[in-house]
């Protein structure tokens, strides 16, 4: 029963090392382990218990306020939300739930023809651009939209801009590194993305985060915490599929190809603790919004908060990508000036 349950966990670490680092995902999910052991010691029921907790009290009450930000700033243009999978899936629960009309687009690095530097099986590649255009009209419904994603460069924004055909009125990430894209973090943490756009973090300052932040530039320290938060929402939560590489016209409706994270009882456990996630999100009311201090006394922590303890490695074309977006799109609403939103 031992090798059983350590086969499966195991297993469950091979599917998180897609999007993580294998060092990153062996971390974190040691950390879920050990408080799944000592909360009943069954994979499902202490399992689910653990992401309960995640939701309700670090990403439910962040997001839940971010969707609302979300959804004044459409109104304030008559603009729906788009929201990109997988991604942005837990931001448009509570949009939906709240009442925002959000849209649902699995717009994937992938899908959209560009590599990723951490998942390798994810390369470049030609796309049709116009299933590309079919499915964002079918998607979008002819409507304007502010996208809506976790972050952080928008790498896919010009694309969007492309096959949307004068449809995308906005960007509005939860953090943003690309001065010229809002970011909600940077709003309400005064997160400095400017300063730090020529910038690579080095293995040095993720260093001296771990040693309780001394002598680390507090740009820096805020810069990287959003970072975590956006690692983990993006590849810490327990998503059933793999982000989708393909789109397919079947009968004249455009779908993503999905592919489960693997089969068995592994998949079984984390069919399991997502369908928990997606209900503590459509409930999650009450609890107010960590501060940044207690975000980072959470990733400190040695016991499981649902936060991977360091940020994955920086894109290496970031300095290139944000100089070339500054010149070629520039500033897209709503942009922060002044920790406000601009008229």
């Amino acid at each position: 029963m031992k090798s059983e349950k350590n086969d499966i966990e195991s297993k469950i670490v091979e599917i998180f090392s897609h999007d993580l680092t294998e060092e990153i995902a062996e971390n974190f999910l040691g950390q879920l382990f050990t408080a799944i052991n000592n909360n009943g010691n069954n994979l499902y029921y202490s399992g689910e218990k653990c992401y309960q907790d995640v939701i309700s009290k670090t990403y439910g009450p962040m997001i839940k306020s971010f969707a609302e930000k979300i959804y004044s700033t459409c109104k304030e243009i008559d603009a729906v939300p788009l929201c990109l999978a997988r991604d942005a899936t837990p931001i448009h629960y509570i949009l939906n739930h709240i009442g925002a009309n959000p849209k649902l687009g699995y717009f994937t690095r992938a899908v959209m023809g560009h590599n990723d530097e951490i998942n390798e099986n994810i390369k470049e590649k030609e796309v049709n651009k116009k299933l590309l255009t079919e499915y964002f009209l079918q998607v979008t419904e002819g409507k304007d939209v502010i996208v809506v994603d976790a972050g952080m460069y928008g790498s896919l924004v010009h694309d969007l801009q492309e096959i949307g055909d004068g449809k995308v009125k906005g960007v509005m990430y939860l953090f943003s590194k690309n001065p010229s894209i809002y970011g909600y973090l940077n709003d309400i943490w005064e997160i400095n993305s400017d300063k730090l756009a020529d910038k690579q973090i080095t293995d040095l300052e993720c260093g001296q985060y771990l040693q309780q932040g001394h002598d680390l530039d507090l740009d820096v320290m805020k810069y990287i915490t959003a970072n975590i938060i956006i690692d983990s929402l993006e590849c810490a939560h327990p998503h059933p599929t793999k982000s989708p590489h393909q789109l397919l016209d079947v009968n004249g409706k455009i779908i993503p190809k999905f592919e489960k994270q693997s089969v068995g009882q592994a998949q079984e456990v984390i069919e399991y603790w997502w369908k928990t996630v997606v209900e503590s999100y459509i409930n999650c009311n009450g609890n107010p919004i960590p501060s940044l201090g207690e975000i980072y006394t959470k990733i400190k922590s040695k016991s499981f908060t649902g936060l991977i303890p360091l940020p994955t490695p920086e894109w290496s074309k970031k300095k290139e990508f944000l100089s070339s977006f500054k010149k070629s799109v520039g500033p897209i609403y709503p942009i922060i000036k002044s920790g406000e939103l601009n008229d």
